[in-house]
């Protein structure tokens, strides 16, 4: 039981005036978000100095005593205690306290009363310590306001047990009140998360993980299992993967449990993914994905699907799920807890590495379930060779792999390549889609198709099987997609990226299989890879849980609305939201609330999604009268909201969503030009079809001329590749739209095949990118000069393109298109712009724009940096 004080032995609290002069003191509290929106009304500083001066005079700042952040259990009481007043007292407490429906009058008084419990050392017990889970002040968390989270989380927690509630009544909260915050306290409470699925629960569960490094044959044992298996399910994370499993399991390449493998001709058994085919082991299996679907037949017992569209309510026999490690992602890892504590079979294959097995334990610690771990080794090693390439690219090998981490990085590798080698080169990226990733893989592992080099992005570590000889890392740096600054690659991404050299069975002799290697461009990279491959893994800190539309139904009916206002006193009546009368309470609101007050268990890190802003903003302002199961829908729609050309298109489907309850493809591609054209889109896929047949034509027949190389310039085949791979995820988005809404999304067959010609046009535009153009370059020196593609690549500039921050030059910032062509500068005044630009750079990736409220308007940043480049 909690520990109390009687109330008769407390010192004199503090009247409503005492309490705010107290706020004003401690507005500046450090732990929390201090938001503009919350901060004291001072002048600012940059507009008036003298004013700010004499406010300050008359209203002297009291500075919050604070102690250092706490690392260790002993340091974690006096903090919690000094820290508590500050917390209390701040603005963003009570706005948010009211904005989870508790009335200000109410608010002000139980905090007053928490203040005192805490000074008073009735949370800080063994017991209550334990209870309050008080060692959260210690983990490393890189979130501004994590320790207000969890001084409103304690805040609630104490204010909801039934030791206080006496107390709290006895200081005149009433009980509607008190009413309300139970309830909060029980909708967002997951301390045991495994009980949102019963049907798992009910049955003893056999859990095997197969951890150990790429290319150990981790998958490959357990998807025999599912092979062998009367029923079952195969869920990874990406439909590349979905689709290989499922074209494996239909053509018979997977060897069933219990069948001797065939033999190579070394005498070493072959995996199954090296197996062509066997009408023996051919097993019917349908496939599910977010936007696609392939169905063998109604009574087809196996399964391939992407993560997020498991069906726990369905029993199998063998479940396999691939990729475990991904249950820490902070966007995606809650599908992989889902489906460690919901799915409801009888055995279940985790493949991924050793870094998640304490994590996936400590998860079914309660469950009863059975665990036993399978550790691999690399079937073929893996060499960090002696010394890079010193920026040499002529050095570049057959089966050789270039990483770099940006779109445009990727083409000026490719062109310095085949410039200097002569070898032609695939690619693959993420903006790239799946089909697309899949053919340039293709082209790259057949030895007759020409294409000797990869040139690719960390897309590359999962998802496809890729003969390569040798890794080479570009840069070993990646801008930050939270504080968009260039960060070191984590040293598991470092891993996984070049263990996928030397892959086992996929070179065919033995000799080939001796192994893998890796290096970097540059030398100054080549000791950090060296160090990263050597290190052992690090065990995940924490899995990540998010809301299942369940949980967002029931706390969006715990939040009383409206809210009572500041000046509402303790008489004021709450509406529920069952209430024909109360407006529902907002996404952004019922999405915050577990964040605040809910109980999740140690070792899981409560997330929405990375990018939570802006669909919130957008569903509060724009879809508000939408039911909440349809707001639940789109949080997790595939909307890439930093894309704003796809954004824009988004916004007029969901528009056709609200107001007519119909999405037709035709006002859609009518409706949005994307900036490319009168076309739009389709007038994009129609030319470049148009290119495609000519060609066809002119090879076939000789009385047609060829088409002119200068349609396929290098810049021509970027911008129709950007705005394809935008269309692209317009098409990706309507299709998911239409499994989930088949009536007001029911052009679903037509988007499918424009979906296909999307695809089939996008590389053929990747295979006219490797044929020469220098001739086309030369009838346009202004476009070549302001590409600033010159045929050196520079160490200290390949990744320097990639960032501009905000103290860039605010006039270089604004340049458009036509006014950066039409500005005549020495090439001296010039490179100073660009290296200033560089230098105060923040880092924001280069495919990314920003949008600047002050000008109401979207920044193109890759623009930004490639204009101010200009070489002579």
């Amino acid at each position: 039981m909690l520990r109390t004080v009687a109330s008769n032995s407390r010192p004199r609290l503090p009247t409503l005036t005492q309490w705010l002069h107290i706020s004003q003191k401690y507005s500046t509290f450090g732990p929390h978000n201090t938001s503009s929106k919350y901060t004291p009304h001072l002048p600012r500083r940059s507009n008036h100095p003298s004013q700010y001066r004499q406010h300050q005079q008359q209203h002297p700042t009291h500075p919050v005593p604070t102690i250092p952040h706490p690392t260790t259990e002993s340091e974690i009481i006096p903090y919690f205690e000094s820290q508590v007043l500050p917390w209390s007292a701040h603005q963003s407490t009570l706005t948010r306290l009211q904005q989870f429906g508790l009335p200000h009058s109410h608010v002000v008084k139980l905090l007053r009363l928490f203040v005192e419990a805490v000074k008073a050392g009735d949370l800080s017990t063994p017991r209550n310590t334990q209870f309050y889970q008080l060692v959260r002040f210690t983990l490393p968390r890189s979130d501004p306001g994590y320790h207000s989270m969890i001084y409103t989380s304690v805040f609630f927690w104490w204010a909801a047990h039934r030791s206080s509630q006496a107390f709290l009544l006895e200081n005149s909260i009433p009980g509607q009140t008190l009413e309300v915050i139970k309830t909060l306290v029980r909708a967002t409470d997951k301390s045991f998360p495994a009980d949102d699925y019963p049907q798992a629960r009910m049955k003893h569960r056999k859990i095997i993980m197969h951890v150990g490094p790429t290319n150990s044959g981790k998958t490959h044992h357990a998807l025999r299992a599912l092979a062998a298996a009367p029923s079952g399910v195969y869920a990874g994370p990406l439909r590349l993967l979905a689709h290989e499993v499922w074209e494996r399991l239909n053509t018979g390449q997977i060897v069933p449990l219990g069948v001797d493998l065939p033999k190579r001709i070394d005498g070493k058994p072959a995996l199954s993914g090296s197996i062509k085919g066997d009408e023996r082991y051919k097993r019917l299996c349908n496939m599910i994905t977010g936007e696609d679907q392939k169905l063998m037949g109604a009574d087809v017992n196996l399964l391939s699907c992407t993560i997020e569209m498991l069906n726990h309510g369905r029993f199998v026999d063998v479940a396999v799920v691939d990729e475990i490690q991904m249950i820490a992602d902070e966007n995606r890892g809650s599908a992989w807890v889902g489906a460690v504590l919901g799915i409801d079979a009888r055995e279940i294959h985790l493949c991924g590495e050793e870094t998640a097995v304490p994590i996936v334990k400590q998860l079914l610690k309660h469950t009863g379930d059975e665990v036993v771990v399978h550790h691999y080794e690399r079937l073929t090693p893996l060499r960090v060779e002696e010394e890079s390439l010193e920026g040499d690219l002529s050095k570049v090998q057959k089966g050789d792999c270039i990483v770099t981490f940006s779109r445009s990085n990727i083409f000026r590798m490719k062109k310095l390549v085949e410039e200097q080698t002569g070898m032609r080169c695939a690619v693959v990226y993420g903006r790239l889609p799946p089909e697309v990733r899949s053919e340039q893989a293709a082209l790259f592992n057949d030895p007759e198709s020409g294409y000797d080099v990869l040139i690719g992005s960390d897309a590359i570590g999962m998802g496809l099987n890729l003969k390569i000889k040798r890794v080479i890392f570009e840069t070993l740096s990646k801008i930050d997609s939270e504080t968009k600054t260039m960060r070191p690659l984590p040293v598991s991404s470092t891993k996984q990226i070049a263990g996928r050299a030397g892959r086992f069975g996929l070179h065919g002799s033995s000799s080939e299989d001796a192994g893998g290697g890796a290096t970097t461009l540059y030398p100054k990279d080549l000791e950090y890879l060296r160090s990263c491959v050597a290190q052992p893994y690090t065990p995940l800190p924490y899995a990540t849980i998010s809301l299942r539309p369940p949980d967002i139904l029931r706390i969006a009916n715990a939040i009383p609305s409206p809210a009572s206002s500041p000046s509402s006193s303790s008489s004021s009546k709450y509406l529920t939201p069952s209430s024909p009368s109360a407006p529902s309470p907002s996404i952004s609101t019922i999405l915050s609330l577990p964040a605040y007050i809910g109980r999740f268990p140690l070792g899981t890190l409560y997330r929405s999604t990375a990018e939570s802003y802006a669909v919130t903003s957008y569903i509060d302002t724009r879809w508000s009268e939408m039911s909440l199961s349809d707001k639940a829908l789109l949080i997790n729609a595939p909307v890439p909201w930093r894309d704003r050309e796809c954004v824009d298109v988004v916004r007029g489907m969901l528009g056709g969503h609200e107001k007519a309850m119909r999405v037709q493809w035709e006002d859609v591609v009518k409706g949005s030009d994307g900036g490319v054209g009168k076309g739009g889109y389709m007038g994009v896929l129609e030319s470049i079809e148009g290119l495609v047949e000519r060609e066809a034509q002119s090879q076939s027949s000789s009385s047609l001329s060829p088409i002119s190389k200068s349609k396929f310039s290098k810049r021509t085949i970027q911008n129709t590749l950007s705005a394809l791979e935008t269309f692209h995820k317009i098409i990706v988005f309507y299709l998911w739209m239409s499994f989930r809404h088949p009536i007001v999304y029911a052009d679903f067959e037509e988007v499918g095949r424009v979906k296909e010609r999307v695809e089939k046009v996008l590389n053929w535009c990747l295979e006219k990118s490797s044929e020469g153009d220098s001739r086309a370059r030369i009838s346009n020196p202004r476009a070549s000069a302001l590409d600033g593609e010159k045929g050196v690549v520079d160490e200290t500039t390949t990744t320097a393109t990639a960032k501009v921050g905000p103290g860039a030059n605010r006039k270089l910032q604004y340049l458009t298109r036509t006014e950066a062509r039409g500005m005549k500068r020495s090439n001296l005044v010039a490179k100073q712009e660009a290296s200033n630009l560089e230098s105060q750079s923040a880092g924001v990736h280069e495919d990314e724009s920003v949008y600047e409220p002050s000008v109401d308007k979207w920044v193109d940043v890759n623009a930004k940096v490639r204009y101010a480049r200009v070489t002579g």
